[in-house]
């Protein structure tokens, strides 16, 4: 089994502080009722690791070793205002990005050169009861790209003895993602003896064609309020509600099926 990692790539900004001056005549310089802090950072890596999947029948010989190349990515965006001595509004944009594919190590390999016609590259999963099995997974190769995007507003106002905060939130997850199970097929023989004469098993054996590309995503939202009322010294009172709506997750093309019972 080997395996590998390649450094990624991390950066980050520094925070920014900026201020809005006003001078009136016979006044001293005084900062006016805006003052802003705004912090970035992004983040990148990627790896890469080559290993046997024995799941879906995977040959554990070195030649039909899974290729696992992935990438993952960050952003952030913070951003506090300091509207008043007693208004502050927080903005913060998030966005990340994961990437994974499962590939056979024999992926540029044509079977037609031995004379098994799939109509696809690499070797199929070949099994022969009392060997070892030849080929990578039956379920590979697949693969996915998941993302999502995150934007929080929050305001909080002090009065007296109340600190009232309201804010909202909007997340939006993303999954694109494919999976060519049985794509490259799946010879079973039930004896060395089939297998040099070139009989196959009807149970089992297998080639499959489709389109298994999915591209789904759901829409998130979430409200509150909330006031921290400080009655006395020692008895703080966290009053609030909060709304949270979970959206269906829907396919670009409504390529996603239901089943129902029916009795």
């Amino acid at each position: 089994m080997g395996g590998g990692h390649r450094a990624g790539s991390i950066h980050q900004r520094p925070d920014h502080r900026h201020g809005h001056r006003s001078i009136g005549r016979g006044h001293p310089e005084r900062r006016s009722e805006c003052d802003q802090r705004r912090n970035r950072g992004a983040a990148a890596r990627d790896g890469s690791q080559t290993f046997p999947l024995t799941s879906g029948n995977g040959s554990p010989l070195p030649a039909y070793q899974t290729v696992v190349p992935t990438r993952i990515q960050l952003f952030g965006l913070n951003l506090t205002q300091v509207l008043s001595a007693s208004l502050l509004n927080e903005t913060r944009l998030g966005y990340n990005r994961f990437v994974q594919t499962f590939t056979p190590l024999d992926a540029a390999f044509d079977p037609s050169s031995i004379g098994l016609v799939t109509g696809s590259l690499s070797l199929p999963t070949i099994t022969i009861p009392g060997f070892v099995s030849l080929g990578a997974p039956t379920n590979v190769p697949r693969g996915r790209v998941s993302s999502s995007y995150q934007l929080v507003d929050n305001l909080t106002w002090t009065r007296g003895a109340h600190t009232f905060k309201t804010g909202g939130e909007y997340r939006r997850a993303i999954v694109n993602s494919f999976n060519d199970t049985l794509a490259r097929g799946q010879l079973n023989f039930n004896s060395i003896a089939d297998f040099l004469a070139g009989r196959v098993s009807t149970s089992g054996t297998a080639i499959l064609r489709g389109a298994t590309r999915r591209d789904t995503g759901a829409n998130n939202y979430g409200l509150f309020a909330q006031d921290d009322w400080k009655v006395r010294r020692r008895l703080t009172l966290n009053l609030g509600l909060r709304y949270e709506y979970l959206g269906i997750f829907k396919e670009e093309d409504n390529r996603l099926i239901h089943l129902v019972e029916v009795n």
